[in-house]
């Protein structure tokens, strides 16, 4: 046990009413107190079922917070019960790597906590003398690091930190196991990190109504959520925050004083919460009495739904506590081999969302089935395009849809309607044996596509088509070419990175070849040099000629190897241009040919790529162009990474980055999944950029970079049921990025 000094005194109390957001309780001199929920326990598990936990009666010991003057003071359970600094020494010494979040950042350097309660300083004197950025870039709240402890003060309760020789153990075994949990937590797209200071990375903006005549404390807030990036407006009454949500403002909480002129918070957050059901409800006041459920009855109607309550004052972090409510968490680590069919993310592949729009589609108009067809006018033939594999739908009567209303819509673009099938027998003869139905609704879907579509609701029974439906039916159509359209432009755009991608690399093949070329000519002249010593040497010393025929034999083996090195380089390019199909591929191997495409684009950054090779072969179902494709972005994009943050002279000194590939085979529930882990010793990435570098047109390059490479990964993974996210990150310390597909043939 160490000899930290305890932070203040304990009080013994009494607790008298379990209230929404605490304990009220009573000191032993007569005072009234509050011990709000987050003071109760360290952790969510130690908060667990308090209201069980503690009941009238019950007397706790606790620290104080804050005296507050004449008013109701704060106390805390969890520091008078586990003040982590008593035990620090059990599980913190100098020396030692420790991971931790950045809670706060200064010019002179940046706050990290290690643990709950425990946060220490790593000064701007100890970080990396590679690191040439401004440290309000190089690190910002909410921050995944790594660091060195370089000293503990019990005393003063101050821990400095240190990254200066962190180069030292970036690579080692203890550097991958240092006691901390790692930050696998990226890696699911809702994960956010609660900060003790009211520092925190939000998963995205949300937008928040403060309703409060307090004009000081409303103003306050609104400028702190605003200062964090999220969307904050403040009005005076009810009646103004009714106004703003009655004219169709999205809001994702709204928090609403209780005691307001004219209508009462209460009665305003349950007619905003009629109106907008999605939102998120909060009731604050000063006066903890009318908190209680059996001093304002409404408020337990308003708690049935979800409505939690704030005392007056409250901190940032109670702030940030209810606004981390909103999100749900994950780790991606779990996820098993079915779920990589529908990944989590924002992101929704195109083909995806097509049949999104399609099924949207068939329920707007009630229809009992949608079905989209595609016309390609040069060959007269209708295909189906979705559904796909649908036992309603007969495949082999497609032979003829080019004979029915379907052609005529997609390419006359005009509507069709048979309202019963029996009055129109004769239209609807080359459609029925598609499916069996009663009646139908075909629209034209207009885009800029080469093939004409055609869009088609099927009913189970005559149905009279009014405007109504007709223009539900032209909704529905637009949007299904919207979604055409959108999956036109991610080819496009897909195909646009790839020949960018091929002009980045292809300077590593002409530079191979200007320098393989010159030495293979040179190699051509100096053999027909020694042919000419051979021939003197077999007139004159035919003894001698045995040397020169050997010194022969090795020229010619160092030529082939040249010459087979460019082949094969030019066979891994050849390969990467030309079209391919979904067959059984090497996972490992294709991994090991893009390290060998991207040789010369990482030697010119001094970046040394390395593939470690699996034990046994990882074999998937995949386009094997794609998965090349992906693993290319991935690695140019740690590469390139890796070049912005240390200085050229760096690698011309011989320090150069690292990047190091690894695959491997896992199993899941639902069968064998294929990894590769990119990692790399790169600046990191800022948590608030982690879900954002996989957006179109997003990057952190000042040399202005596309903000296609990682995007168009992303979608070629998924449309390989399979997906790319970020499994770990810290601030210069680097990143580890994960490719998933279903393993096996």
């Amino acid at each position: 046990m160490s000899n930290a000094p305890a932070l203040t005194a304990l009080f013994t109390c009494e607790v008298i009413r379990i209230m929404p957001f605490g304990l009220l309780v009573k000191l032993e001199d007569g005072r009234t107190a509050v011990i709000r929920e987050r003071e109760l326990g360290w952790t969510a598990e130690e908060r667990r079922n308090w209201r069980q936990t503690y009941r009238p009666g019950v007397k706790v010991q606790a620290v104080m917070l804050d005296e507050r003057g004449g008013e109701s003071p704060e106390l805390s359970i969890r520091l008078a019960h586990a003040d982590p600094w008593l035990t620090l020494t059990d599980w913190l010494h100098p020396g030692q790597l420790v991971e931790g979040v950045v809670t706060a950042v200064q010019p002179y350097g940046v706050f990290v906590e290690l643990q709950p309660g425990v946060t220490g300083l790593l000064h701007q004197s100890n970080l990396p003398a590679w690191c040439k950025r401004p440290i309000g870039d190089a690190f910002w709240p909410g921050d995944a690091v790594k660091v060195v402890v370089q000293q503990i003060d019990l005393h003063q309760r101050r821990i400095a930190l240190t990254m200066r020789d962190i180069r030292a153990v970036r690579w080692t075994d203890d550097a991958r196991q240092n006691g901390k949990p790692t930050a696998e937590s990226l890696a699911a797209p809702k994960q956010a990190v609660r900060l003790p200071l009211g520092l925190a990375v939000l998963p995205r903006t949300y937008a928040v109504l403060i309703v409060d005549n307090d004009g000081e404390y409303r103003d306050r807030w609104v400028q702190w959520l605003r200062g964090a990036g999220q969307y904050a407006v403040g009005v005076a009454t009810a009646e103004e925050g009714l106004g703003r949500v009655a004219a169709g403002e999205p809001f994702d909480m709204v928090i609403m004083d209780v005691h307001l002129p004219g209508m009462s918070g209460p009665e305003a957050l349950a007619r905003i919460l009629d109106n907008a059901p999605e939102a998120r409800g909060v009731l604050t006041s000063g006066d903890w009495s009318c908190l209680h459920e059996e001093a304002n009855p409404a408020l337990r109607q308003l708690m049935v739904r979800g409505v939690r309550v704030l005392p007056k004052p409250f901190g940032a972090e109670d702030l940030l506590e209810v606004l981390m409510s909103l999100s749900a968490t994950g780790p991606a680590e779990q996820a098993s081999a079915h779920e990589l069919q529908a990944p989590a993310s924002a992101y929704a592949e195109p083909q995806r969302l097509l049949a999104q729009a399609v099924l949207r589609a068939q329920r707007l108009t009630r229809a009992s089935l949608a079905v989209l067809f595609k016309l390609d006018a040069s060959a007269r033939k209708v295909e189906i395009e979705l559904p796909r594999n649908d036992e309603q739908l007969a495949a082999e009567a497609t032979l003829n849809l080019i004979h029915s209303p379907v052609r005529d819509v997609a390419e006359d673009r005009e509507f069709c309607f048979i309202e019963d099938v029996e009055a129109a027998a004769g239209k609807a003869r080359y459609l029925l044996p598609l499916l069996r139905f009663q009646a139908c609704l075909g629209a034209p879907v207009l885009t800029d596509a080469a093939q004409r579509y055609a869009l088609f609701f099927f009913y189970d029974r005559p149905t009279a088509f009014d405007e109504v439906r007709r223009e539900l039916a032209r909704a529905g159509a637009l949007a299904v070419g919207a979604a055409l359209e959108r999956r036109e432009v991610v080819a496009r755009i897909v195909t646009v990175q790839r020949d960018i991608l091929l002009g980045q690399l292809n300077r590593g093949l002409v530079h191979e070849m200007n320098n393989r070329i010159p030495m293979t000519s040179d190699a051509v002249q100096s053999l027909k040099r020694q042919l000419d010593e051979i021939e003197r040497a077999l007139a004159t010393s035919p003894a001698s000629a045995h040397d020169l025929v050997q010194r022969v034999r090795s020229m010619l083996a160092n030529a082939a190897q040249s010459i087979a090195s460019l082949s094969h380089m030019n066979e891994l390019f050849r390969r990467f241009t030309a079209q391919s199909s979904i067959r059984t591929v090497r996972v490992e191997q294709e991994a090991q040919e893009a390290a060998q495409m991207l040789r010369d684009e990482a030697e010119r950054a001094g970046v040394d790529v390395e593939v470690e090779m699996p034990e046994r072969m990882v074999i998937v179902r995949a386009n094997p162009i794609y998965l090349q494709h992906v693993l290319l972005n991935v690695m140019m994009n740690a590469v390139q990474q890796i070049a912005l943050l240390r200085p050229k002279k760096e690698h011309r000194q011989g320090h150069v980055g690292r990047v190091r590939v690894r695959v491997e085979e896992r199993q899941r529930r639902a069968g064998p999944v294929a990894i590769v882990s990119v990692e790399d010793d790169g600046p990191g990435i800022h948590r608030q950029h982690v879900q954002r570098i996989f957006d179109l047109g997003f990057t952190t390059r000042s040399d202005g970079g596309s903000g296609l490479g990682l995007y168009v990964a992303r979608h070629l993974v998924e449309a390989m049921h399979g997906r790319v996210y970020v499994a770990e990150s810290a601030m210069l310390w680097g990143t580890r990025m994960v490719v998933e597909l279903p393993g096996g043939v």
